[in-house]
């Protein structure tokens, strides 16, 4: 057998590189830079959605063959690019992803001329340019060779020489160095053998008779093959033999040598019976098995008497022909889509869907690229902003026609100098002067988070992600994963258990084989190696000792790499264009109204700058704006009309619910507001949408909040003794308030004595009045919640007014200005005639009958100035808008049916009725029960393990539970810092808060905080009772807080968790492969049902409850039942999204199989947490980890790889068979896919109350099947293993029936490393 250097390969690989000779309909130009190949690209003559553009350098010179990019008519994938309107728009977008693409690099040298693209061109013997017409039709260089016509064979013959033999010829020095040449360097770079067979002989006839030729070489084999493998382990023994005079003593020892090392040579099984090496023993053990097998272990002879076990173990996975290779070691074509350091890199041109395109950044968070050197705005060209402060989603109606989109934050739309901040917010010591007046639309904000934080959201590039675990994990692997959120819409259309071809992936991986309908893709990521020696050594064993247990390790290396949409705003941006897909060509009208609703900013944004739920508020026929005159005005439109409704948060995922059969108009009083021009929604479209939105909101509070939850403020269960003790006809009172920290006491409200002019006495009102000022900020501007709102034609007193001086509680979350409250008052009934009969003047009272008859109302500002003196000042009540206050409003009694409309009535009390009240963010009147949290799968680290459920009012342990509508992490913006804007523009409209620049975990004494508390006593003598007597039956009501057993501590919103767990699972299943079938080892479904019920009774306890009662049995009965290793398959099945077709646990028409399930952990620090929500990467992210995870488990019957019922534990080790193989992927740990499963009392399905409203929706026909069927934010949007590697071990030993574990000696340990004779006898 020879070896030979392939030069006629040499020949075609280099022939290969340069123009192909057909030419029918591409053309070809040979491309190269700084003297290595760079690719050839073929142009298709007429682009249209799906033709190819193919670029490649034929494998030589470090390049990476040929890749395919795919002409589209709108697409963001690695491999596409989108087809411009003209050709030149075309060929920029095809550019940016060549050069986007690992390896490739293809510039742009003149746009002019009708040349819309020049490749320089400087290797392989071609000099010049080569050009390409904007019709594709023609190649030129400068050389004056025709591209269409293929390149002279001259020049090809001369390339080839000075590619094969360099500027010398075949040189001395060459020929001596015949080994280092381009197709030998690159068989050495790709692991490559190249064999040539011995020539076939051939007979020919003489004159001197028949001569047999040879000829030298026959046909041309290659294989790959690694040039180092670690596959195999030393054999282990655990041996013996007896000692003393009577043999009643067994000295232990172990014994340790290589084996698979020493009879194994290739890799490729192929080449070794080739080379007549692929049956090969080991004298080492051939030699120590004599010692104890076919009856030598009883014999004197033997220096063994006694054995215990034998260990077998080798590396499966990565399989051995692909260890230590790049292409499963790092992701070769992973691009992520959403952050490039150098920023004007990350502009991309986007389609708009009109014809034309727009250029933005890939960051949603950008400003724009000129932000800090622009000398104007121009709304209608935000060159490279991130969609979140994109404009034109709000205010254009002309221009390029952008479809709907989100929009993070309102540009500012008001010239006062006051108008940037609330009145009680953070304090700017750069708000304008009062006769500077703003330049109108500015207002939005540079990303500096990263830059305050000190890195970005994602490395420059993957090679630097990847740098510090390639040179350890040279032997490991990338983990294909299941995503189930790829497939929800396959799923929903197709089935459940539709077969997925496509069910596995490896993001970024090797082109064409990197998801699971992709040629080579098991046998490179997913199928791991048999174990090659184990039927040998069963054989050998074979009526002395079967295998006992098998144990399969999994070594990993965790690092964090985020994929796109993994952070929280560009999921936002998902949820809003998937409702675009969903309902889009359902609405009528102004589509846009919805979105400035919803999404621009609408509820979803403001609730995030808030960091709780708000509501929005609606107009049913916006009129004429008011637009204030004079230069203090100037340019400035505002709402006069009051509102007609307002959408609470629940629309959000819900919104056939609230938004189906009603028409309403635009709010925004800008005349590009479109006024006059409603829309109408039937409530139809996919349910897409809510799954999304609502997996987003579910899993926000559950990997982002302290406890997993909303918070609650909970009274005593009824059944305390406690509870409900009221005295009839006695009226209770306390107040619900939300607030935030401030630097000092608000000013108070002065009454005035009727009788004269003195001041007798005041109260505190919600709105802060003074010089405070807060001390958290989440949001500084308010004009960026919504449109500007009319109060007062006077600016001349500088505590009460409207958006012009920065007070917009229409669209501000219910703490921005100080406080807001909610009021309860209940009067307990009379006992009944036999109770007052008897004398008795008190009762007790259930939590239903209190709920039932308690009322709430709400107050956020009081309106009760015009009878009143503050500080001295005065104020004009002028009706111009929502926030004008009316007239008087007092009361002597509140407690009757005029208390309501005190607190919330429209046309006394117009300011108040307008604002967003707590009833936006709060549910205030739930039912529930506190249990404490299941510590098993607990990921609350320190928090409070209680959690708060549903319950029957008329259950004992119930409560009166208020509990948060949604929370998102609350941060401190008060003192970051802010890069400067242009001397030109106003940096004082640029916001301070999330999402912009890089907030703080608030100290113990900052926060907005939520608060039960008795009525003050000053509010309800100075407030609403006019007597000024302590006998008004307001001033003598009880607290409704004592009587159900509300604490009055504050609670705290908002609060990131001190820790979250984060975990993917690695699952190797196992299989025998029958005619290129897979065929699984199914669990027995006795077995498999025992294990399932063992959980469902755990859970049960966990909840407090018996599962005796409900006929199921304590957990311990079904332990018993199931085998140990079926139970914690189970146990990890529930915690992961499996594809639905291999998911028996909830899918019963899947048969159970057996898997191996390693799980990987990491603790994200509180840190960490507030990192990710403002769009950066945790630590494990910059840093990675060595992980392991072993399942082990003895060979038996109703265990792993056995078939037999629960209490079955016969031996199965000698079935076991050395075909048996793995396949490996990767699960993501199950998300929270239900908001209203957050909720108390608030458990839906999607769309079913539009349903029963008469609305037809496909949400409200979901299945149950469908049901189980979601996205699975934000795991499956990261990676957390990042490479990995698979041992199995077997272990030959003696089980005796009935027993769970191999056999344990009682002689005491005397081990010993072996042997120095056997081992200096190994050839």
């Amino acid at each position: 057998m020879s070896v030979f250097v392939d030069f006629v390969g040499l020949n075609t690989l280099v022939s290969s590189t340069f123009a192909t000779d057909v030419f029918d309909n591409v053309i070809t130009s040979s491309l190269s830079r700084q003297g290595q190949a760079v690719g050839t690209v073929a142009y298709n003559l007429n682009l249209s959605a799906d033709d190819t553009i193919v670029v490649s350098d034929g494998g030589i010179l470090g390049g990476i063959g040929p890749v395919t990019f795919t002409a589209k008519s709108s697409t963001s994938a690695q491999n596409e690019f989108i087809i411009g309107f003209n050709s030149q728009t075309t060929f920029s977008n095809l550019r940016d992803k060549i050069n986007d693409y690992p390896g490739l690099k293809l510039t742009a040298t003149n746009d002019v001329s009708g040349k819309i693209l020049t490749i320089t061109n400087q290797g392989f013997g071609l000099a010049g340019n080569v050009e390409i017409d904007n019709d594709f039709s023609a190649v030129t260089t400068d050389n004056g060779m025709a591209g269409g016509a293929g390149i002279d064979s001259a020049f090809k013959l001369a390339a080839i020489n000075l590619h094969r033999n360099g500027p010398y010829n075949f040189a001395t020095f060459k020929q001596i160095r015949i080994h280092e040449n381009p197709l030998t360097r690159y068989q050495r770079r790709n692991n490559l053998l190249s064999f040539a067979k011995r020539g076939n002989q051939t007979e020919i006839s003489s004159s001197v008779g028949i001569l047999q030729l040879q000829q030298k070489f026959g046909s041309l084999i290659t294989f790959t093959e690694p040039s180092v493998i670690s596959t195999y382990h030393p054999l282990q023994y655990n041996l013996g033999h007896h000692k003393g005079d009577k043999k009643l003593f067994i000295e232990r020892f172990g014994l340790g040598f290589d084996y698979g090392n020493h009879i194994t040579y290739f890799t490729n099984e192929e080449l070794n019976k080739l080379l007549l090496l692929d049956d090969l023993d080991d004298e080492v053990y051939e030699q120590i098995k004599k010692l104890y097998l076919n009856g030598a272990l009883e014999t004197n002879a033997s220096e063994i008497s006694y054995f215990e076990f034998l260990r077998y173990k080798q590396d499966i996975y990565p399989r051995e022909i692909n260890k230590y290779s790049s292409k499963v070691r790092q992701r070769t074509n992973y691009q992520n889509d959403f952050w490039r350091d150098v920023r004007t890199d990350r502009n991309r041109t986007k389609d708009t869907g009109f014809s034309n395109t727009v250029e933005h950044s890939m960051w949603n968070l950008d400003a724009v690229t000129d932000w800090s050197t622009r000398s104007s705005v121009n709304i209608d060209d935000p060159t490279g902003m991130g969609q979140l402060q994109y404009v034109k989603t709000t205010f254009s109606l002309n221009g390029s026609g952008l479809k709907l989109g989100p929009c993070y934050t309102r540009m500012h739309s008001v010239t006062t100098p006051n108008s940037v901040r609330s009145p009680s917010g953070i304090s700017m010591s750069d708000l304008a002067p009062a006769n500077l007046r703003y330049i109108l639309f500015q207002g939005d904000a540079l990303w500096q988070a990263g830059e305050q934080a000190g890195k970005n959201p994602f490395y420059s590039s993957y090679d630097y992600f990847v740098e510090e675990l390639r040179g350890i994990g040279k032997d490991y692997s990338i983990v294909p994963e299941f995503k189930i959120s790829e497939h929800v819409e396959t799923l929903l259309k197709q089935g459940n258990l539709t077969k997925l071809t496509n069910m596995f992936e490896v993001t970024g991986g090797n082109a064409n084989s990197n998801i699971s309908n992709e040629a080579n893709f098991y046998e490179t990521y997913s199928t791991t190696d048999f174990l090659k020696h184990f039927a040998k050594i069963k054989n050998d064993h074979q009526d002395f000792v079967d295998p006992a247990t098998i144990t399969l390790t999994c070594k990993a290396l965790k690092k964090f790499l985020a994929y796109d949409s993994f952070y929280p705003q560009a999921r936002s941006v998902d949820c809003v264009e998937q409702f675009y897909s969903s309902y889009e060509k359902y609405i009528d009208g102004q589509k846009r109204h919805i979105f400035d609703t919803l999404f621009a900013p609408g509820m979803l944004y403001n609730t995030i700058k808030s960091g709780i739920a708000v509501d929005y508020p609606i107009i049913e026929s916006l009129t004429t704006p008011y637009a204030p005159t004079g230069s203090a005005d100037a340019g400035s439109f505002l709402i006069k009309d009051n509102f007609f409704d307002r959408l609470p948060f629940e629309c959000l995922v819900e919104p056939e619910k609230y938004l189906a059969g009603f028409a309403f108009e635009g709010n925004t009083p800008h005349p590009s507001g479109s006024r006059g021009i409603s829309v109408r929604w039937d409530g139809k479209g996919d349910n897409l949408y809510t799954k999304m939105m609502s997996n987003y909101l579910a899993e926000i509070p559950e990997f982002f909040l302290q406890g997993s939850q909303l918070s609650t403020i909970a009274s005593e269960e009824q059944g305390s003794d406690n509870f409900g003790r009221a005295k009839f006809n006695k009226s209770y009172a306390m107040r619900l308030k939300i607030f935030k920290t401030m630097d000092g006491p608000s000013d108070i409200i002065t009454r005035q004595d009727p009788g004269g002019g003195t001041y007798i006495g005041g109260y505190l009102p919600p709105q802060v009045i003074g010089s405070a000022k807060e001390t958290i900020t989440m949001y500084s501007r308010p004009s960026a919640f919504g449109p500007p709102v009319a109060g007062y034609n006077s600016l001349d007193w500088t505590e009460f007014y409207d958006s012009r001086d920065g007070f917009n509680p229409c669209y501000t979350p219910p703490y921005y200005d100080g406080e807001a409250w909610i009021d309860f008052i209940w009067k307990a009934p009379a006992g009944g005639t036999a109770a007052l009969s008897a004398g008795q003047q008190t009762g007790k009272f259930s939590l239903s009958e209190i709920l039932s008859n308690v009322t709430a109302s709400a107050l956020r500002i009081d309106p009760e100035l015009s009878d009143f003196d503050v500080h001295g000042g005065s104020i004009e009540v002028s009706n111009t808008g929502p926030l004008a206050t009316g007239g008087s409003l007092t009361q002597n009694n509140l407690i009757g049916n005029q208390f309501d409309v005190v607190y919330n009535g429209r046309a006394l009390s117009p300011i108040n009725y307008n604002a967003m009240q707590l009833f936006a963010s709060v549910n205030p009147l739930q039912s529930g029960k506190i249990i404490a949290r299941d510590l098993e799968n607990d990921t609350l680290l320190n928090e409070n393990i209680q959690q708060t459920i549903d319950a029957n009012k008329g259950a004992t342990d119930a409560r009166w539970i208020i509990q948060t509508k949604f929370e998102t992490p609350i941060l401190n913006f008060n003192n970051v810092s802010l890069t400067t804007a242009s001397v030109n523009m106003e940096s004082r409209q640029t916001p301070r808060g999330m999402w912009h620049q890089h907030g703080v975990i608030p100290e113990n004494n900052e926060g907005i905080y939520m608060q039960i508390q008795d009525l003050p006593s000053s509010w309800k003598q100075w407030r609403t009772n006019t007597t000024n007597t302590i006998n008004d039956e307001w001033y003598l009501t009880g607290s409704l807080a004592d009587l159900c057993g509300f604490s009055t501590n504050p609670v705290k919103l908002g609060q990131v968790a001190q820790g979250r767990v984060i975990s993917e699972a690695v699952v190797a299943v196992p299989y025998i492969s029958d005619g290129g079938v897979k065929k699984f080892f199914e669990i027995n479904e006795d077995n498999f049902n025992s294990a399932k019920k063992y959980f469902q009774s755990v859970d049960i306890v966990n909840k407090g409850g018996n599962p005796d009662n409900l006929g199921l049995g304590n957990p311990e009965l079904w332990e018993e039942r199931a085998g140990s290793s079926v139970i914690n398959q189970v146990r990890k099945m529930k915690g992961y999204v499996f594809p639905p077709t291999m998911d028996f646990f909830n899918y019963p028409e899947v048969t159970p199989f057996s898997m191996y399930i390693f799980e990987f952990r990491h603790t994200l620090t509180q840190q960490d947490l507030a990192d990710i929500w403002q769009g950066l990467p945790p630590e494990i992210g910059t840093s990675f980890e060595v992980a392991e995870d072993s399942v082990s488990h003895p060979l038996l019957a109703n265990q792993l790889l056995g078939s037999g019922e629960g209490t079955d534990r016969s031996r199965i080790g000698a079935d076991l068979e050395g075909e048996i193989r793995w396949m490996v992927f990767k699960v993501k740990k199950r998300a929270k896919t239900n908001y209203f499963d957050k909720i108390i009392g608030k458990k839906s399905g999607y769309g079913q109350a539009a349903a029963s409203a008469g609305f037809s929706t496909n949400a409200s026909s979901e299945t149950a099947a469908q049901a189980k069927i979601s996205y699975n934010w934000p795991y499956d949007f990261f990676s957390l293993v990042e490479l990995v590697k698979i041992d199995a071990e077997v272990e030959f030993a003696d089980i005796p029936e009935g027993k769970f574990e191999p056999k344990q000696t009682e002689i005491p340990e005397a081990v010993q490393t072996f042997a120095a004779n056997l081992s200096s006898r190994r050839k």
